[in-house]
């Protein structure tokens, strides 16, 4: 907590002098980064040339355009925990999330778990691998966790059923993982779920604006997930718990995360303790619910199921176990055709729904051509880690 507000205070004393100058200065979020540059730098991670302490805009070292100059993005506030870097002993992009580490929170540890041995090598595990932990020096409990760079799940979109099926299949496998080493997750949404992007961009991507390329100069080219299959990730374990299997069966007061739907957190019942892993059923119907039965055509297969997953009564809803397993059921009774079709969104006007449709039956011809699998699966590949070991992912 002392690390906090040391920061917080930092970040008041440079706002107090700092004067935007049309990009030309560093914003009152990034003034973290800035200042470490130079340790990061010895710890062998390289931020972007725009927290270099001699930094000088290019636009103002060239005649190029200012959007068009990579050093011109600027941290937003409400990321400013978050950074990329490039590691310096292979060139790839990591990520590093800053955290203070709290009495009620085991995210360091959480993570390292999942980041272990046998469990890294598990390819059921969905949990996001850590690569390092760098202590921060000058501010108490403060610490960044090196992970690898990923997208958000849904960018780009999902394309076709099989697609979106494969999604699934990996979001329940990745809870079950959790669930039967007695962890809960406690804030499994949408945001908290993410994807491996290396094999369908394998040029890269700018790390803010992520549907252009590191330069700028063009939208990132990608392949479909159908042609490369990515791997989904659960991320941002701040709120996740083990739960003793000795004491009984877990029960805990809810925690508010980012979706604040769910019935045990609303009203008087917030001071009730519940299932945490109900919870955690809850929040992934709900997520596939809000992110694809309510706002595209064609899922009604997952309704039964997505029902179920969201009762009021946390008592009531089916444990992981028997979401997989009728899941399963679900997946084998779904036909070539339907898996080989595309997506429409309940929004898409008639004329897009054409130009698509007409677009999509080359793509498709294509995948049956080159006998491409209508549920695409991810191969896993690995990460090093800074000792020299693989890190599955």
């Amino acid at each position: 907590m002392a690390g906090t507000i040391k920061l917080q205070e930092r970040e008041l004393e440079y706002r107090r002098t700092w004067k935007s100058e049309k990009f030309s200065t560093i914003e009152p979020a990034e003034i973290f980064w800035a200042e470490h540059y130079r340790w990061l730098e010895s710890q062998g991670y390289l931020l972007r040339p725009r927290y270099h302490p001699d930094w000088i805009p290019t636009w103002k070292r060239t005649k190029k355009y200012i959007n068009l100059c990579e050093d011109s993005y600027s941290l937003p506030p409400l990321r400013k925990h978050i950074m990329d870097a490039t590691r310096m002993s292979d060139g790839d992009t990591v990520t590093l999330k800053r955290i203070v580490k709290y009495e009620n929170s085991d995210e360091v540890g959480i993570a390292k778990f999942f980041s272990s041995e046998p469990l890294a090598s598990d390819p059921k595990n969905h949990c996001v691998p850590l690569l390092d932990v760098l202590e921060v020096p000058e501010y108490e409990g403060m610490a960044l966790l090196v992970m690898p760079i990923l997208r958000p799940f849904n960018r780009p979109k999902i394309w076709t059923f099989g697609e979106a099926v494969e999604f699934f299949r990996q979001v329940f496998e990745g809870i079950q993982f959790m669930h039967r080493h007695h962890y809960a997750h406690r804030d499994c949404t949408g945001r908290n779920i993410m994807m491996d992007p290396r094999k369908l961009y394998p040029n890269g991507f700018h790390p803010l604006n992520i549907d252009y390329d590191y330069k700028r100069n063009r939208f990132a080219r990608h392949w479909t997930r159908t042609e490369r299959p990515p791997k989904y990730f659960l991320i941002d374990f701040g709120l996740s718990r083990f739960y003793d299997p000795k004491h009984g069966p877990p029960e805990d007061l809810p925690v508010r995360g980012i979706d604040r739907t769910a019935p045990e957190i609303q009203g008087d019942k917030y001071n009730e303790c519940c299932n945490p892993f109900a919870t955690d059923i809850y929040y992934v119907g709900n997520m596939i619910k809000m992110e694809f039965v309510e706002v595209r055509f064609g899922f009604d297969f997952m309704v039964p199921l997505i029902t179920d997953m969201t009762q009021d009564e946390p008592s009531n809803r089916p444990s992981i176990d028997e979401v997989v397993a009728r899941f399963d059921d679900i997946y084998r009774s779904l036909n070539f055709a339907l898996l080989r079709s595309r997506i429409i969104s309940r929004k898409e006007d008639q004329g897009a729904t054409q130009v698509y449709n007409f677009l999509h039956f080359f793509r498709r011809m294509r995948y049956a051509f080159m006998r491409i699998p209508p549920i695409p699966r991810a191969v896993l590949k690995s990460l090093p880690s800074p000792e020299g070991k693989a890190v599955p992912i």
